[in-house]
């Protein structure tokens, strides 16, 4: 899976009205997971990502970026010249693969809702989860797993849990623009309830780097490669550093 397709234009209030921005324990946001599904597929179909179909190509790595394609079932992939059969999510595996995440892992979620004509309506979700490095390893980096291990190590004390911010999604057909506007709340939120001090995440979205780092700008460090041997930045964010009036 992959991470934060969300906007982050900021000083926009966003429209329609927030109604709902909170954060949730995993039985407080089961009966929800199909609707968080639902908008995690449309949400990745759309810019930055177009991940509407799984790659068909039979080469490892896969030529298509991340093993997705943006081309919609039945079109053929000019990569691989193969014929598209399967789309890159379905709600029934996503809810699935929630639950057994919030199984294993201390985990927490974060909702925001708008008023729409007929009962508030999801808009945006976030999913965290505490971790380890060597887990964190384990389950994200299976390709490098080595020196990944190595950089991580250098970042975080090894046997030091932190949060981790696996999702952030938006439904920009209910709401196109300022879905980062509660970015803030969102990080204190998760934090809190999960009982650390720290948060990570990785990204290629500059503009997702752009709000940690208006909403947190003296406790956000932010990697990049060559020193992160990924393609995507990590970012971490330290809210024991934060001063008691930011």
């Amino acid at each position: 899976m992959s991470e934060f397709p969300t906007d982050a234009s900021e000083g926009r209030h966003s429209t329609p009205e927030l109604r709902r921005a909170e954060v949730l324990g995993n039985e407080e946001v089961a009966a929800a997971l199909p609707k968080i599904a639902k908008v995690y597929i449309g949400a990745f179909a759309g810019e930055p990502w177009y991940e509407v179909s799984m790659c068909e190509d039979e080469k490892t790595p896969k030529r298509c970026e991340g093993g997705f394609s943006p081309l919609g079932i039945g079109q053929t992939c000019p990569h691989c010249d193969k014929v598209l059969t399967e789309a890159a999510y379905n709600q029934k595996d996503l809810v699935e693969h929630f639950i057994g995440v919030m199984k294993i892992r201390e985990s927490a979620w974060y909702i925001e809702e708008v008023a729409t004509d007929s009962e508030p309506t999801l808009a945006l979700a976030a999913f965290a989860w505490k971790v380890k490095n060597e887990e964190l390893v384990r389950e994200k980096y299976k390709e490098n797993p080595e020196a990944m291990q190595t950089f991580l190590d250098t970042v975080f004390v090894p046997g030091e849990e932190y949060v981790w911010l696996d999702e952030i999604f938006a439904d920009r057909a209910i709401r196109a623009e300022g879905n980062l506007h509660n970015f803030k709340k969102a990080i204190t939120g998760l934090v809190s309830k999960l009982g650390e001090n720290k948060i990570a995440f990785r990204t290629i979205n500059e503009r997702l780097i752009a709000a940690t780092l208006r909403d947190f700008p003296h406790a956000t460090t932010v990697y990049r490669s060559p020193d992160v041997p990924d393609r995507r930045a990590i970012v971490v964010v330290d809210l024991a550093t934060t001063p008691p009036d930011a």
